[in-house]
Formats: C-alpha cells, sequence, structure tokens
C-alpha cells in the first residue's frame, strides 16, 4: 500500500487493537502479550499435570496389592503401566464432555456479562456462540494433561517389585546409616522432617507442587495490576458533569456553585480555580498552572502524597506540585511570583489535570485569591447520587444557561465502573480459581504421603508414640513441604513476576516494577492455612485405625 498509494509511515499504520485480537500485530506490546499468554497457560497445564498426577499417585498407592497379583499372575512392566494410563484415559470418558458442556454455558455466562454488565463496548458481543476451534483445543489439552499426568503414577506402579507389593509395603525404604537426631525439636517433629526430605525425588515433586502454585498466584497477580492500569478505573474525584467557563477563566460564581449543590440528587460539588502565571524557579524563568483545592480535595491529594505533608497547604501558604517528567520540583523548593514566594510542601504522584510542559501548582482557595485577587471557579465538578437520572442531568445543563460550557459524564463513568468490576471479576475468579487448586492440591500430596507411610505409622504407634505425636509428625513434615515450597516459589515467581510486570505494564505504562509484599504475605498466610488443613484428615484416619490394621495395610 505505501508503494502503490505512495503512503509514508507517518500516515499509514496499523489498526493495533484489530491486528492483536487476531493474531496478526506486529507491535512490540503486543507480541509481548503472546508471549504472555503461552508462559500463562503452560503454568495452568503444569499445574493441571501436577493435580491429575496426584490423584493417580494416589490411587496406585492405595491399590498396591491390586498391581502386585498382577505382577505374581505374569503382568509385565509394560502391561501395567498400560493399565494405569488406560484408567487415566477413562476418566476423560466423562470429564470431557462434562468440561466442555462447563466450558460452553460458562461462556456464555461470561459473554452475558459483558454484554449487559459492562460497558458499550461490549454490546456487541455474541451471546450464544460455539467455538469448534475452543472445543476441539480444549479436549487436546485436557487429553495431553491426562496422558502427562499419567507417566509417573505408571512407572509407581510398574517398578514395585511382586513380594513388596503382595506385602503391601510400597513405602519408601526407610534404612538408615545413623540414627535420626533430636537435636533442639522434640523426636516426632525430627521424624516429620526426616519423612520429608528422606526420598529426594518424592521432595521434589512436593516441593515443585507447592512451588508451581506460589508461581501461578505471583504471576496471575499482575493481571490485576494491569487491569486497574489498563481500565483505570474511577478515582474519587472524577465528576459525573462539570462545568467549565469559556477559555479557563475564573467566571463561575460561587454563588452558582451553592445552587447546584442545593439540589436533592447532588451529591457533592467542588470547584478549582484556575490560572496561568509567569514564575521564576529553579534559577530560570517560565509559567506555572496555578489551581486552587478545597478541603475536600486536599483529602483525596493525601492519598496520592508521596513526599511532604498536606497540612502545610491546606492551612498555610504552602504549595504541591505534581510529579511528571517535565516537572522535577520538589519539597522545599521555591516558586518565585511577581510579588509572593511559593514554598513546595509536597509533591503528588497523581492529579486530575492533564500534564503540560509547565509545572503545575495546587494551593489552597485563601491563598489563591491573596495571589490573583479572584474567588471565582474555572471548573465545577458535580458528583451525583445514585439515584440521579437523565432528567436531573438536563436540569442541571440547563442551569448552564449558555453562560458555561456543560459536560455530561456519567453515562461514561457507570459504563467506565462497570468494565472495570467485569473485569475484576474475572481476573478474581480464576485467582480464586487457582487458590482453591492449590488447596486441593496440597491437601491430596500430603494425604497420598501419608497413606505411603501408613506400615510406619502403624509401627511407631505400636512400640508407644501415641496420637498427639503422630499427628505433629505428619504437621511437620507438610510444613517442611511448604517452606521449602514457598521458599523455591519466591525464587522462581519473583523473577517471572518481574518479567511480566514488565510485558504487561512497565513497557507500556512505565511504571516501575516493585516487590509485591502484599501478594507474598497472602501466599503467605494461604500456605499456612493449608498446611495446617492438610494434615488433618489423614491423621485423623491413622490415628482412628487400629494398630494391627495400620501394620497389615495392604
Amino acid at each position: 500500500m505505501r508503494k502503490t498509494y505512495g503512503f509514508t509511515d507517518e500516515t499509514l499504520s496499523e489498526n493495533t487493537a484489530l491486528l492483536g485480537l487476531t493474531g496478526f500485530s506486529s507491535d512490540s506490546y503486543v507480541m509481548g502479550m503472546y508471549l504472555v499468554a503461552a508462559i500463562l497457560f503452560v503454568l495452568v497445564l503444569a499445574a493441571g499435570v501436577f493435580m491429575i498426577a496426584g490423584s493417580l499417585n494416589s490411587r496406585t498407592a492405595e491399590r498396591t496389592q491390586f498391581f502386585g497379583m498382577l505382577r505374581c499372575i505374569g503382568a509385565s512392566r509394560a502391561q501395567v503401566m498400560h493399565i494405569v494410563k488406560l484408567e487415566a484415559l477413562y476418566w476423560c470418558k466423562t470429564a470431557v464432555p462434562i468440561g466442555v458442556i462447563v466450558g460452553i454455558v460458562g461462556t456464555w455466562m461470561l459473554c452475558a456479562l459483558l454484554r449487559f454488565g459492562a460497558g458499550a463496548e461490549f454490546v456487541q458481543i455474541p451471546l450464544f456462540g460455539i467455538s469448534s476451534v475452543g472445543i476441539i483445543s480444549g479436549i487436546v489439552v485436557g487429553v495431553l494433561t491426562v496422558l502427562l499426568s499419567s507417566i509417573s503414577p505408571a512407572r509407581r506402579a510398574a517398578g514395585v517389585s511382586p513380594v513388596a507389593a503382595v506385602t503391601g509395603n510400597l513405602s519408601e525404604n526407610w534404612n538408615t546409616s545413623r540414627p535420626i537426631k533430636q537435636n533442639f525439636l522434640k523426636i516426632e517433629m525430627a521424624l516429620g522432617i526426616h519423612h520429608a526430605v528422606s526420598s529426594p525425588k518424592n521432595l521434589l515433586l512436593m516441593t515443585g507442587s507447592f512451588a508451581l502454585s506460589i508461581i501461578m498466584i505471583l504471576s496471575f497477580s499482575v493481571l490485576i495490576q494491569w487491569v486497574n492500569m489498563a481500565l483505570n478505573p474511577l478515582k474519587p474525584w472524577a465528576p459525573d458533569v462539570f462545568y467549565s467557563s469559556p477559555d479557563n477563566l475564573c467566571d463561575i460564581k460561587q454563588s452558582f456553585a451553592k445552587e447546584v449543590e442545593s439540589r436533592p440528587y447532588v451529591k457533592r460539588v467542588f470547584g478549582r480555580m484556575y490560572q496561568s502565571l509567569p514564575a521564576e524557579y529553579e534559577g530560570k524563568l517560565g509559567q506555572i498552572d496555578l489551581i486552587s483545592y478545597e478541603n475536600q480535595q486536599f483529602q483525596w491529594a493525601a492519598e496520592d502524597l508521596i513526599a511532604g505533608e498536606i497540612s502545610a497547604v491546606s492551612e498555610g501558604n504552602g504549595v504541591l506540585t505534581v510529579f511528571d517528567k517535565s516537572n522535577s520540583l520538589k519539597v522545599g523548593d521555591t516558586i518565585q511570583l511577581d510579588q509572593t514566594e511559593l514554598t513546595v510542601a509536597g509533591v503528588l504522584k497523581d492529579s486530575p489535570f492533564d500534564t503540560s510542559d509547565q509545572p503545575t501548582v495546587i494551593c489552597s482557595e485563601k491563598t489563591f485569591k491573596e495571589i490573583t485577587g479572584k474567588d471565582a471557579y474555572a471548573v465545577l465538578d458535580v458528583q451525583l447520587s445514585k439515584k440521579a437520572t437523565e432528567q436531573n442531568v438536563n436540569e442541571l445543563h440547563v442551569l448552564a444557561d449558555g453562560h458555561y460550557r456543560f459536560y455530561d459524564r456519567l453515562a461514561q463513568n457507570k459504563d467506565t465502573q462497570n468494565t472495570y468490576f467485569m473485569f475484576c471479576l474475572f481476573v478474581y475468579g480464576f485467582l480464586a480459581v487457582i487458590t482453591l487448586i492449590t488447596i486441593i492440591h496440597t491437601v491430596n500430596s500430603i494425604s497420598m504421603s501419608v497413606s505411603a507411610r501408613t506400615k510406619q505409622y502403624g509401627a511407631m504407634r505400636a512400640v508407644g508414640m501415641d496420637s498427639l505425636q503422630i499427628k505433629k509428625m505428619i504437621l511437620m513434615e507438610a510444613a517442611t513441604y511448604t517452606m521449602l515450597g514457598f521458599l523455591a516459589g519466591c525464587g522462581l515467581g519473583l523473577p517471572l513476576h518481574h518479567f511480566l510486570y514488565s510485558q504487561m505494564i512497565t513497557n507500556y505504562w512505565g511504571t516501575a516494577w516493585q516487590i509485591p509484599l502484599t501478594s507474598i504475605g497472602e501466599i503467605l498466610v494461604l500456605l499456612v492455612f493449608t498446611s495446617l488443613l492438610a494434615p488433618f484428615a489423614p491423621a485423623k484416619r491413622i490415628c482412628n485405625m487400629p494398630i494391627t490394621a495400620t501394620i497389615n495395610e495392604l
């Protein structure tokens, strides 16, 4: 097209949004999003493999005698592996149709939420579409996940000798070259740690499953931050309607503001005075945008304060400035006007104003009046109650009477808020599913580990270990897996979190990455809760079984 019609790079560019959705965009940011999607897909697939493999391992451990009898009557290792894999595939007979049906219905529900609950940009989304590509892809991924998950349990079942299998002893060899040292821990707690670390292979699998869950939570938490940045949820100062004077002059009288505020459907009215003034700052001459705030706006500004304090501005002669690339003013700097010297008392990271090449300086209404002699507003923002109607908006429009410009953002604000809430629902819902997967997988893994050592626990009870000591031992084993998994997950998850954050947020908005301390703290709380919950059922089962039954467990 450039060669045929003579277009230049400035006059011809791609529709990034359209090509990005169809997978043909060459934009570097969109290409980075493709990579992010691929990484998240691999993480979800790996989580599925770990969950299904854990379930198969648990069933294999519980049917030791069955596989041992098959080996005794002549079944080969390959045949035993084949049986385990066929059993896993048999699950697909029921799981795949259920998954397809639930997936289709769930997709329809999500489309309905977007169409009727989000903004106007989703009004044309189809409600009852069927994607053959999506269904086939889901089936392939499901079957592939099951096949990958069955490899380890199949090898485990085939690797048991006939004699050991018939006696029911599938536990790890517990021969040690030296006694277990008690150190400062009680013997049952030392045994719990020993059980966790005695088998390197089992330790790797258990720690890996914990680490994978943490990596997934850290990775998908970036989506929450991306939604906050991309959809730009409404700030507390966002007006539903506002008036502005022509040429940004201070012409809106305070009496008019009181008249607007008297309406029963008006929640809040706040105005800003504005004037561009010549000033000297940082050793140079230039212009500043002087803007006034009242008390409510100063309260909102406190949430965006990154340096200094607000009180010196709202109650004194100090001023605030907004941080951006073209403004390097900092706390303590002075701004010299014709007859007044202003001192920067605070710096904000955000404001309701569009940035310009000249510094934005915020002062109190009293200070503004002393400097300029004006007490009328250039902009008057109005926030409406939830019961406000379109007729109420028209009444406010009539009040302008052609003297002021009137802007209606009520419908736009509602669409923005609804879209934000819908996407938050999707992201938090997906994160909740991941959290549930983590809990279920952890409980299943601990249960499987306890089942594999049933005879050992029976022997310990036979020589005098009581139920409380058994529970402490299992709890310490779970705590060891949890702590090692937490360290491994954070060690691998934080670099991945940094990479995804850079691709999704830093490369577009320029916001620097920070260690997600809040997410790490939430993960730690989740793991502590899960590690306390997971040993409860298997420990209770072991303690309720007769000692003879645990020793002869098959």
